[in-house]
């Protein structure tokens, strides 16, 4: 399984359990049995995604907020476009491997493929880019 195709489990996983509002680890093996996915090193991608989102969402959540538009609230932004977000964020601040084009181009990706709009996609692109100027700045 490639890269991009890990990125959509791990997206359509975090994307449920925002619907559900619903974020443990039994539903994280519920998505995992239901869609068959069985391939080691995508459970294990999606799984270090679910973990890190949920080790840090209180950081992730923090990050989000300071990047958004004034008047704008967290509880505004779609639940399609909150789980790309979480992924990217978690992308960009605690996963070793990151990059932050690829964490770009998740937000876009995930967009374009119909989960979200051209107009969302760039509100993320927008958020992200906010938060690399944080890190840039030195803050974490």
């Amino acid at each position: 399984m490639n890269r991009s195709s890990m990125r959509e489990l791990a997206f359509k996983a975090m994307y449920g359990m925002e619907i559900q509002k619903e974020y443990t680890k039994e539903q994280l093996e519920l998505f995992l049995e239901d869609n068959e996915i069985t391939d080691e090193v995508a459970v294990e991608y999606i799984t270090s995604v679910y973990e890190g989102i949920e080790k840090n969402k209180e950081e992730i959540l923090d990050l989000i907020s300071k990047n958004l538009k004034r008047d704008w609230t967290i509880d505004r932004i779609s639940k399609v476009n909150l789980a790309i977000l979480k992924i990217a964020i978690y992308e960009i601040k605690f996963n070793e491997n990151n990059e932050f084009l690829f964490c770009i181009m998740l937000c876009y990706d995930e967009n374009i493929k119909g989960y979200g709009t051209r107009n969302s996609s760039k509100a993320s692109c927008l958020i992200l880019l906010g938060i690399r100027r944080l890190n840039d700045a030195g803050e974490k």
